[in-house]
């Protein structure tokens, strides 16, 4: 406790004045060490969001708004007959493969640019919201990676 004295003379101040100062500017510092904390946990949760929306989408996925996307569409591109590699298709090209709706489509274009875009197995693709493993059977016929 010699310094603490030494401080208090020095300063020409109370022992109580010092400790109160003292107590102020810790608790001052603690403030400021959970609003840097508080901020950095709520940009980590920010950035997860916006990677999770980035491919998964927050439309429905409803049967009835399914079905008004795609009253009045053009009619769509015929079926490829070759395997179409998905890392350089394009959402044109997808949305003419079957059960591929405008709004996968776009999931999945979205998808592949949040993967850098390039998937080194066509499964990565279980990851989108809308594809099941039942639906991935089926467009494993029209779809492959490289």
């Amino acid at each position: 406790m010699g310094w603490w004295n030494r401080i208090v003379t020095r300063a020409e101040l109370l022992r109580s004045e010092l400790l109160a100062i003292t107590m102020l500017v810790g608790l001052m510092l603690v403030g400021v060490a959970l609003s840097t904390l508080n901020g950095v946990a709520e940009k980590e949760a920010r950035l997860l969001r916006l990677e999770e929306e980035a491919f998964i989408g927050t439309e429905p996925d409803s049967l009835i708004e399914r079905e008004l996307s795609n009253f009045g569409a053009a009619e769509k591109q015929p079926t490829p007959k070759a395997k179409l590699n998905f890392n350089v298709a394009t959402e044109a090209e997808l949305l003419a493969l079957p059960e591929i709706g405008p709004t996968l489509a776009d999931r999945l274009v979205r998808f592949r640019k949040f993967k850098g875009g390039k998937l080194k197995r066509i499964e990565e693709l279980l990851e989108v919201k809308g594809i099941t493993p039942e639906r991935l059977e089926k467009l494993k016929e029209y779809l492959e990676v490289q």
